[in-house]
């Protein structure tokens, strides 16, 4: 199915649902921004240092992000037709809390190798350009700020190419919870063997919606008092990460049901050859 199809069925299989996904949108949305605040609070009440201010940071992504996992669950419950709350994703997160973290390291730790690796190569092409632009200053600065562009352009590039076999791993660990989070990577890094333009394909198919979505926040933040444009700035997005979890629910339960077919059809085959 190409990008087209998958959102005609993605909003099929959500029809009449929608509202409820906006909602359980916007209570994670403010269950974030009240963390948040608390957060900016203790921040300013104990005067805190570097260390304490990343600390207290690390906490909120700590807590929150599980809760992303909640929303995702909720979301894949109300297409099986689930009674859902809008605040059971709070739920899910605590009691997934664990497992999800483990996931998410896992992908952590298949980062970390690339990346010193891809640190180092830049470092000794950063130290080449010094020492050939030294005695020049103008050189030397003009060639670092192009060489910070192209780093920046390689450096998302490449971290798109090792996170896009781990996009699924929410979704195979809310189908898998028995299994380790090894099996999990796993699981995802088979489905998007191959489908990885496809699903870049996908994500720019939504384009549009996020230059949309940008120019609200724009005008917001330009022409409206401040209470105003905060909560101008996040409507777009109350609308359209639903619209993009439920397209990627439908791509993956896609890829899901093409491997399955796949498994089923190579012993059949397996089993002719040999009679």
């Amino acid at each position: 199915m190409n990008s087209s199809e998958l959102k005609k069925e993605a909003l099929s299989k959500f029809h009449g649902k929608f509202t409820k996904l906006v909602l359980i949108q916007l209570m994670y949305t403010l269950v974030t921004l009240a963390f948040s605040f608390v957060i900016e609070l203790l921040a300013g009440k104990t005067n805190s240092s570097t260390i304490l201010s990343f600390l207290l940071s690390f906490v909120y992504l700590l807590v929150t992000l599980p809760f992303s996992f909640g929303v995702l669950s909720s979301i894949i419950n109300i297409s099986k037709g689930e009674e859902v709350s809008i605040t059971d994703f709070i739920n899910i997160g605590l009691k997934k809390f664990g497992s999800y973290w483990k996931v998410t390291l896992g992908v952590a730790l298949k980062l970390i190798l690339p990346l010193l690796a891809f640190i180092v190569i830049i470092a000794i092409i950063t130290g080449v350009i010094v020492a050939q632009s030294a005695p020049n200053v103008e050189n030397l600065v003009a060639n670092l700020m192009l060489m910070m562009l192209i780093v920046y352009i390689l450096l998302v590039i490449f971290m798109l190419i090792l996170l896009l076999p781990y996009v699924l791993t929410s979704f195979v660990l809310y189908d898998n919870p028995e299994k380790t989070s090894k099996e999990i990577l796993q699981i995802s890094s088979k489905l998007m063997k191959n489908n990885k333009l496809r699903y870049v394909g996908l994500m720019f198919s939504f384009f549009g919606w996020f230059l949309l979505a940008g120019i609200v926040t724009y005008i917001a933040t330009a022409f409206l008092p401040d209470f105003a444009n905060v909560i101008l700035s996040y409507v777009p997005m109350l609308f359209l990460t639903p619209y993009i979890t439920i397209t990627q629910l439908s791509f993956y339960e896609n890829l899901k049901a093409a491997n399955f077919t796949e498994q089923v059809e190579e012993p059949i085959e397996s089993d002719q050859e040999n009679a």
